[in-house]
C-alpha cells in the first residue's frame, strides 16, 4: 500500500467517477487505514454500469458517438 510505504499515518482517499469504486474497495480492503474516504460523482452500485453500452450505442449526434465511446 502506497500510504504505508510512504510512512503516512493519516491520509485521505479520494475517488471520482470510476475512481469511486477504487476508493470504496480500498475502504473494504483496508478498513480504518484512511482517515477519510471521499466519493465524488460515483455510482451507488456497479449494476448502474450495465446500461452504459446501450446508452453509448444510442448516443446522438452519431458523428460524436465514437469519440464519446472511446473516452
Amino acid at each position: 500500500m502506497l500510504a504505508r510505504t510512504l510512512g503516512l499515518e493519516r491520509y485521505a482517499v479520494l475517488g471520482h467517477s470510476y475512481g469511486a469504486f477504487i476508493a470504496l474497495q480500498n475502504a473494504v480492503d483496508y478498513p480504518g487505514m484512511a482517515s477519510q474516504t471521499i466519493v465524488s460523482a460515483g455510482l451507488p452500485s456497479a449494476r448502474f454500469l450495465e446500461r452504459v453500452r446501450d446508452n453509448l450505442a444510442a448516443f446522438e449526434p452519431e458523428d460524436l458517438r465514437e469519440q464519446v465511446t472511446s473516452s
